[in-house]
């Protein structure tokens, strides 16, 4: 489906405590070069101890976040590059008066 828009856009006053259940931490993990999905990563006989700590710290910071009531988030969206490549006419000369 189409987005509403495209570009970026600014959110503002939007509670922080309703958006941390919608937190994918699969990505989280993998920024820390722990790879395994979430939740079953917490499990893990080798990863599992330390993604529950990382875990946890991350939830830490959620709740002083949320203690000092700071939120704000940018959105963005983008057409895929593709559409991109295929509707923007390309050029290969170089015009340097422009």
């Amino acid at each position: 489906p189409q987005p509403d828009f495209t570009g970026t856009r600014l959110l503002e006053e939007i509670p922080l405590g309703e958006l941390v259940p919608l937190i994918d931490w699969t990505p989280f993990f993998m920024a820390w070069e722990m790879s395994g999905k979430y939740p079953a990563i917490l499990e893990d006989p080798d990863k599992g101890e330390v993604a529950r700590e990382l875990l946890d710290n991350a939830h830490q910071l959620l709740d002083s976040m949320l203690a000092d009531e700071r939120s704000a988030g940018i959105t963005c969206s983008f057409p895929p590059v593709s559409t991109i490549l295929r509707s923007t006419p390309m050029s290969t000369t170089l015009d340097s008066t422009s």
